[in-house]
């Protein structure tokens, strides 16, 4: 039983046993900004000088490109969304046609329809979703974790790459908390997981080739994998420097 949710922690009644679901999550630590965001000024729900626990949906707006997670699900079902609200709700009677297009909407699957529904007119479907969503994250995170935990010198500088991140860190010319450095690690284990996954279960040689290649790239000698990555953002957002990328100028 939770006493009190408290977004990514929660308080529970001693001895009570854990879920699946609590057992695959790993907490995010709370986090400090020194200023407002320019360039995803809402993504973590940070207000500045507050120690805050990032946003439940900062991890949709990351796996999704969504604002939240019931964004993702309005995506999902296009124009039909309004007709899923009423179906979902008992507003009106819903058609058949209707009915057909809303189990199209998520793969043909009648079961789904019915699960979302619930979750929706129960009021707990944003809430079910984060929740399945940090547990999908926990996971991929902790194996992640485990599978670079090994030694793994870079050729550029010869210090511990991966295992020892906080020696690379200590180096920077940005001064980032241990809380904070270790979020954004996290965030490219995430990015690494994503471009990783399809080597493994990409049945099309032009998508294995693609992953492969990016993932290829973050490890060219030369410079670290987190300066490969920066590169990227910079290039992204057509900034010159990483000064420019900052502050949000070309």
């Amino acid at each position: 039983m939770t006493l009190r949710n408290r977004g990514n922690v929660e308080t529970l009644l001693p001895g009570r046993p854990r879920t699946l679901e609590e057992a695959l999550t790993h907490p995010f630590e709370p986090l400090s900004i020194h200023r407002p965001m320019t360039l995803f000024p809402t993504a973590l729900g940070l207000q500045p000088e507050r120690r805050q626990l990032p946003s439940d949906d900062f991890l949709a707006n990351l796996l999704t490109g969504r604002r939240s997670y019931l964004a993702f699900v309005r995506r999902g079902f296009g124009r039909d969304f309004k007709n899923f609200e009423n179906y979902a709700l008992q507003r009106v009677r819903t058609t058949a046609a209707v009915h057909d297009r809303l189990v199209k909407a998520v793969a043909g699957e009648p079961a789904v329809l019915e699960l979302l529904a619930g979750l929706l007119r129960s009021g707990v479907l944003g809430k079910q979703m984060a929740g399945l969503t940090k547990a999908g994250e926990g996971f991929v995170y902790q194996l992640m974790l485990a599978l670079s935990s090994g030694s793994c010198k870079c050729t550029n500088c010869g210090n511990e790459m991966v295992s020892r991140p906080e020696t690379w860190w200590q180096d920077q010319g940005c001064a980032l908390g241990e809380a904070e450095y270790r979020f954004v690690d996290r965030v490219l284990y995430d990015v690494l997981a994503a471009v990783a996954i399809p080597l493994v279960f990409e049945s099309g040689w032009a998508g294995l080739h693609a992953a492969a290649k990016s993932l290829a790239e973050l490890c060219e000698s030369g410079s670290h994998p987190f300066k490969h990555w920066l590169t990227r953002v910079r290039q992204a957002y057509r900034a010159k420097d990483l000064r420019k990328a900052c502050t949000n100028e070309r």
